[in-house]
C-alpha cells in the first residue's frame, strides 16, 4: 500500500472512532441508570462479536448454520429456503476463564477452517452510571486446512516486478487470517443494547489488487419486545478494499436476526448477505446482492453447560 493511501485510510478510521465516541456520550445524557443487567444474551451477536461474557464456571457450545443463497423469487421456494443448496457450519466450544476472559476453538465447513478465539472485557457498565459503557477486545486467529494449492488458482497472486512475472509460492503461511476488534457497548435501557466494533482483518494471502489489511466499523444492536424474544441487527462498512461499483453498499455487509433466549440456551433465526462463518471470511469477501434481493437463511444455537 502506498504511504500517501495509508494515511488516507488511517485519517478516515480515526474520523469513525471520533464519531462513534460522540454517539455513545450523546446516548448517556438520555438513556437509565439504573436496573440494567445484561447488555447483549450471548457471546455473539449474529454473526459479529459482542461485550458479553460466559457464565460463571461453565463451557458454551455453539452452532452456526447458513444455507444456500435465494432471493424473492422463485428460486425461494423452488431451493425450499436455501435448504436444498449447498450449506455453511460451524462448530465452536468455548471455555470460561474468568469474569472477564474466556477463550474459544472452533471448526467451520468452508475451507476445512480451524479458528482461536479470546475476549478479554476492560470495562464493564454499571446499572447506576459510574461506568457508562462496556469495553472489550477481542482476538481470532484462523487456519485453512483445506488443500489449498488445488484450490486457488496460482496465476491470481503472481507478482509483476520489473515486467517480470514471479510465480507464486505457495507456504504455511499462507493459511492464516487474523482478526482484531475493539468493542463498545451500552444498554440504553431495558429493551434497546447499541454497539460498535472496529475491527481489522489481517490475512496473509491476499489477491494483488487487495490489499491484506481490512478496516471495518460494525455497528449492532437489540432489541427486546419480549421477556426471552429479541431482533437483532448487524451492519458492516468497509473503510477498505472497496470494490469498485456503482453501488458501494454491494461491499457492506448486513444481518438480521430473531432470537429466543433462556439463561442456559439461545436459538436465532437468521437473514444474513454471507454465508461464511468467521469474520475474517466474511468481511473480506462479496455479499449477497440485496439490490436484487438476494440473500442467506441460517440459523444460530448456543447451550452453555455449567461445570
Amino acid at each position: 500500500m502506498a504511504i500517501s493511501k495509508f494515511h488516507q485510510n488511517t485519517e478516515r478510521i480515526m474520523k469513525y472512532i471520533i464519531l462513534i465516541i460522540t454517539i455513545f456520550s450523546s446516548t448517556i445524557l438520555f438513556s437509565q441508570s439504573k436496573g440494567l443487567s445484561n447488555t447483549f444474551n450471548h457471546t455473539t451477536l449474529i454473526n459479529g462479536q459482542t461485550t458479553e461474557m460466559m457464565a460463571k464456571d461453565s463451557w458454551e457450545f455453539r452452532i452456526q448454520h447458513r444455507f444456500g443463497q435465494v432471493g424473492l423469487d422463485s428460486t425461494l421456494y423452488e431451493e425450499f429456503l436455501g435448504l436444498d443448496m449447498p450449506a455453511n457450519i460451524r462448530f465452536a466450544f468455548n471455555y470460561y476463564i474468568s469474569d472477564r476472559l474466556y477463550i474459544g476453538i472452533g471448526r467451520t465447513k468452508y475451507n476445512k477452517t480451524f479458528d482461536f478465539e479470546a475476549k478479554y472485557k476492560l470495562l464493564n457498565q454499571t446499572n447506576y452510571g459510574s461506568m457508562p459503557i462496556s469495553l472489550a477486545i477481542y482476538s481470532n486467529l484462523t487456519y485453512n486446512s483445506s488443500d489449498q494449492p488445488k484450490a486457488i488458482a496460482p496465476s491470481l497472486f503472481a507478482n509483476i516486478v520489473d515486467g517480470d512475472t514471479i510465480p507464486f509460492e505457495y507456504s504455511n503461511a499462507h493459511r492464516i487470517a487474523y482478526n482484531s476488534q475493539i468493542i463498545i457497548s451500552r444498554k440504553v435501557n431495558s429493551k434497546l443494547s447499541l454497539q460498535v466494533a472496529h475491527t481489522i482483518i489481517y490475512k496473509n494471502l491476499t489477491v494483488a489488487t487487495e490489499d491484506n489489511l481490512t478496516a471495518i466499523m460494525i455497528a449492532s444492536g437489540r432489541y427486546k419486545f419480549g421477556l426471552r424474544t429479541s431482533v437483532l441487527f448487524e451492519y458492516a462498512y468497509k473503510l477498505n478494499n472497496v470494490i469498485d461499483n456503482p453501488y458501494n453498499e454491494l461491499d457492506n455487509h448486513w444481518s438480521l436476526g430473531y432470537e429466543f433466549a433462556t439463561s442456559g440456551h439461545a436459538f436465532q433465526i437468521v437473514m444474513s448477505t454471507s454465508s461464511h462463518l468467521v469474520e475474517q471470511d466474511i468481511y473480506t469477501s462479496k455479499p449477497a446482492d440485496f439490490i436484487a434481493n438476494k440473500f442467506i437463511l441460517g440459523f444460530n444455537i448456543r447451550r452453555t453447560i455449567w461445570k
